[in-house]
């Protein structure tokens, strides 16, 4: 979940940056995201510690829709 909120908040802090003009995600390794973690999830929603899941989908949806709706070219 940091790396969504890493990820998160400097998108938003390049967004508002006059300087910045365009954003260029790219991964150093084979592939850029191999997707959440999803095994923790399941794992503590199954277990009924809820709030970890739905901030966890928070989290993910407030990116997924700040890339969808950017304001620069990326």
């Amino acid at each position: 979940m940091a790396k969504i909120c890493q990820i998160t908040s400097n998108l938003e802090l390049y967004e508002n940056d006059p300087l910045v003009q365009l954003v260029i995600l790219k991964s150093n390794g084979k592939a850029f995201c191999a997707g959440g973690d999803v095994v923790s999830v399941i794992t503590c929603s199954l277990v009924g510690h809820w709030t970890y899941a739905a901030s966890f989908f928070k989290k993910l949806l407030t990116l997924d829709h700040l890339v969808a709706t950017y304001k620069k070219p990326t």
